[in-house]
């Protein structure tokens, strides 16, 4: 694995990391202004 492999993965992964809280934020908020 070059350096550049490893960056991108590392992008990638935190793109899924960042993506999956805001998708948790959002479902959160929905449910409180449900109630």
């Amino acid at each position: 694995m070059t350096g550049h492999e490893s960056t991108l993965f590392v992008v990638v992964g935190f793109g899924i990391l960042l993506a999956g809280l805001l998708a948790i934020g959002a479902g959160r908020r929905v449910r409180t202004a449900t109630r």
